[in-house]
């Protein structure tokens, strides 16, 4: 599949949110459904020269499907296999390599690797969506700051 971010909204903000997320420990991004949140801003750090290169981005996903989909998904775009630079982990089953730079997670996953490891060696985390019913997000988003 051929990369279809530059279509989206969130594109226009790619250099903004870069300059951001290196300026600042945490941001909030907002937008429309659709507008490229998760697939395109993991993409735009992962592009950028200075950050791309070294950097271990873990996204939560609320549910284990769209861990799959969107990892899936951005594999797709970067014409990757699965499992190279960009991953999965959810319960029972990963698509993951060393290699891995950009890891789609669930709460739950993220919850438990940062009980066997409280330092995380990871640049970056992002939470893709936040559910107010979803209680492991309440407990997630603390620990992602």
């Amino acid at each position: 599949m051929k990369r279809t971010g530059s279509k989206l909204p969130s594109a226009s903000y790619k250099n903004d949110l870069n300059k951001l997320i290196n300026e600042n420990q945490v941001i909030l991004i907002s937008g429309e459904t659709g507008c490229g949140k998760t697939t395109q801003v993991p993409q735009f750090i992962l592009d950028d020269p200075i950050q791309g290169p070294k950097c271990r981005i873990i996204v939560t996903q609320p549910r284990r499907i769209s861990a799959i989909t969107v990892a899936e998904r951005i594999a797709s775009e970067r014409c990757e296999n699965i499992g190279n630079s960009v991953g999965y982990y959810i319960r029972l089953e990963s698509e993951k390599s060393s290699n891995t730079q950009l890891l789609f997670v669930t709460p739950g996953v993220l919850l438990r690797k940062l009980q066997s490891d409280p330092l995380l060696e990871v640049s970056l985390a992002l939470s893709g969506l936040v559910w107010p019913y979803l209680t492991l997000s309440d407990l997630v988003l603390p620990c992602l700051v």
